[in-house]
């Protein structure tokens, strides 16, 4: 018989489905781990002002789960990953604690749009920062500094939305902690009894990425055949969306079927679909989908 090379899928215990080896799993994960260092080194916009700079830099080191759709396969001449691994991959590092998934908002569904990760060295360091500061009170510094090994999951009445589910040793905060945590923005109260998990300047976060995506929605609708060329885009100077870059922008609202990605084939004037993974003379255009123009609304 035949040996099956090691980066083959296998049949999993019984139920007939493709199992990955550890070889592709660590490929993706290794993917992963580059196209996320891609999009933390490309959030802030290069147009901002020097105070806008600094302000920016304040923002959290956080990102879509669709953007890495995206991001995974930039400067790739074909595509090698797919979205239902990436989507198996994150699972998977989300309930190991490597990654904190967090509700943009603090709302209670499970809306992609409003789903951002953060790598849990960030989270940490967040954390850390925080304990740091001198506004910051003893008791507060030790809540915060068991929240940072706990592997982020709350019992009781704090809601567990968004929050890591699969950890041996749960973090119970008390009633004044839960006052303590909101003060300095890591909760954010839902209701009466739930509280879910949040982290400062959050907010200011999700204004500009919102911001962000309606400001070029907007230009690209008022644009012939609703696209531009992508190097354009990305050049464009927002006014709403002044700290985060164009090109994060861009890989979110791609990965989120908010634009389209073309070739411009300008022989036979028409339009051919990414699908086909080269570049021509004239770059790749971006075009609005009907997705993207209700942002515009």
């Amino acid at each position: 018989m035949k040996r099956q090379p090691a980066d083959q899928h296998a049949i999993d215990n019984g139920d007939g489905r493709p199992k990955r080896s550890k070889t592709a799993d660590n490929s993706v994960e290794d993917g992963l781990t580059t196209a996320i260092d891609l999009l933390l080194d490309n959030r802030i916009s290069p147009h901002a002002t020097a105070n806008a700079r600094n302000a920016a830099a304040s923002l959290p080191r956080l990102f879509t789960q669709h953007q890495l759709y995206i991001a995974i396969h930039e400067g790739e001449a074909t595509p090698t990953i797919d979205a239902t691994d990436i989507d198996r991959t994150v699972d998977r590092l989300c309930r190991r604690g490597h990654f904190v998934r967090l509700s943009v908002g603090a709302n209670n569904d499970d809306d992609d749009d409003d789903q951002v990760l953060m790598r849990l060295v960030d989270f940490d360091a967040t954390v850390q920062a925080a304990c740091r500061k001198s506004s910051t009170s003893d008791d507060c510094r030790a809540t915060l500094a068991s929240m940072a090994g706990s592997g982020l999951l709350f019992e009781g009445h704090v809601d567990v939305h968004a929050l890591q589910r699969h950890h041996s040793q749960p973090l119970r905060i008390a009633d004044d902690q839960l006052g303590q945590l909101v003060a300095v923005g890591f909760l954010v109260t839902l209701d009466a009894h739930r509280h879910a998990l949040t982290i400062p300047t959050m907010g200011r976060f999700a204004i500009q990425l919102r911001n962000g995506r309606r400001e070029l929605a907007q230009w690209l609708r008022r644009r012939r055949n609703q696209q531009a060329p992508m190097k354009q885009v990305i050049e464009k100077r927002l006014r709403r969306a002044t700290f985060i870059h164009n090109q994060f922008l861009v890989w979110d609202m791609l990965g989120n079927d908010q634009l389209t990605k073309y070739v411009l084939d300008m022989a036979a004037h028409s339009l051919a679909h990414c699908r086909a993974r080269f570049d021509t003379a004239s770059g790749w255009f971006l075009r609005l989908t009907d997705k993207g123009s209700r942002l515009c609304r």
